[in-house]
């Protein structure tokens, strides 16, 4: 953004010579700003885990979660930019069809059910698709790759998916550099984002059987009961009498639920058989009962998980 004064900046440069973006605390130094900022917006996206910004995925929403993110730093949070951008070989939409663009890329997400209903591969790319549209509109003067991230989260629950933010927190750079390659003025190559989003989305259902609680999974995806019965019949085949026993049932249980993550992860589950993000009328009336019910029969009826599961991609 040379050759023009930046409205969001001071006008002086920090004792690094970088230019430092306004902001409430008064910092004037680049480095503690970004400190600042990080240990924030962290603070803001963990209580967002717990009560999300709710929207309807479009252009405001993402203002939401932005503004919940950063309302602490900058006065201008949750506010679409007023200047133009780029990045390296990048070019960021120009701030004048920030709003139009925005529309475009929402209007698409309506006319596609919202992602809900799609195998993994499809589901992978529609998000990476969606994710590199918004990466290229760029609607924040600041912040916009953690509220982007956010935002994703929300998307893929909707649609039947986990968005491990602990995947990309892990694959920082890989992601940086996906995201950025996806968008270059010299080619848009999304294979890597793809390859990367593979791993990073989970099917909710195979999420829940790895990672929570029986009962929390059943009442959260009724369809699981009968994933935890069939793992219940095969323990059954088990002789309680052998003195090789326990070690027996730690094996044949982790070998049986990461084999039922695996296959409903791939879409290749004999037993959950709707697709992501789908209820049909006998999962709602067993969400209905879930809630109402019998957690004690619950209980009764699934197994207790090993302590070792493999969470496939």
């Amino acid at each position: 953004m040379s050759g023009f004064e930046d409205p969001y900046v001071y006008p002086e440069k920090d004792s690094r010579g970088k230019s430092v973006l306004k902001n409430k605390a008064n910092i004037r130094d680049s480095e503690q700003l970004s400190e600042f900022e990080y240990e924030i917006s962290s603070f803001r996206e963990l209580q967002l885990k717990e009560s999300p910004i709710k929207g309807n995925f479009d252009l405001e929403h993402l203002k939401g979660i932005h503004k919940k993110l950063f309302g602490d730093v900058y006065e201008w949070a949750g506010e679409t930019r007023t200047v133009n951008m780029s990045k390296a070989d990048t070019r960021f939409m120009p701030e004048n069809l920030i709003g139009t663009f925005g529309d475009i890329v929402t209007d698409k997400l309506k006319a596609e059910n919202h992602f809900r209903g799609l195998p993994k591969d499809k589901f992978v790319e529609s998000i990476s698709n969606f994710y590199k549209t918004w990466n290229e509109i760029h609607p924040f003067r600041e912040g916009n790759g953690r509220a982007t991230r956010v935002f994703l989260e929300e998307v893929s629950k909707n649609a039947g998916y986990v968005f491990r933010q602990d995947v990309v927190e892990r694959n920082k750079q890989l992601w940086n550099r996906a995201a950025a390659r996806s968008i270059t003025t010299n080619g848009n190559d999304q294979s890597e984002l793809k390859a990367l989003m593979s791993q990073i989305v989970v099917d909710s259902r195979a999420y829940h059987l790895a990672k929570t609680k029986p009962e929390i999974a059943i009442a959260k995806h009724p369809e699981l009961l009968a994933v935890y019965a069939d793992i219940n019949n095969k323990l059954k085949t088990l002789d309680k009498t052998s003195s090789d026993f326990d070690r027996q049932k730690n094996v044949l249980m982790n070998s049986e639920f990461k084999r039922h993550i695996y296959e409903i992860n791939t879409g290749r589950s004999n037993f959950i058989t709707t697709p992501p993000g789908v209820v049909t009328t006998d999962l709602a009336v067993k969400k209905t009962d879930a809630r109402k019910s019998q957690e004690l029969a619950i209980k009764a009826t699934v197994v207790e998980k090993p302590k070792s599961k493999g969470l496939t991609r």
